[in-house]
């Protein structure tokens, strides 16, 4: 799924940024410009960098 339409940007993008340490939305608009256009991804990107971190977070506890 297209979270920034007007970059290009993924749901899996930021996913596979998160899981190479870009955790943060500054990492991630610094990434990939997220918010740079219209900034209606920004929420979006902030709730996917969250469910990421916590997926990430049950991995390793489990593991």
């Amino acid at each position: 799924m297209f979270v920034c339409v007007c970059n290009a940007i993924t749901e899996n993008d930021i996913r596979h940024a998160v899981n190479n340490g870009n955790e943060t939305i500054k990492q991630i608009k610094q990434k990939f410009a997220v918010g740079d256009q219209c900034g209606g991804c920004v929420s979006l990107t902030k709730q996917i960098i969250s469910e990421q971190l916590a997926v990430n977070a049950c991995y390793y506890e489990v593991a």
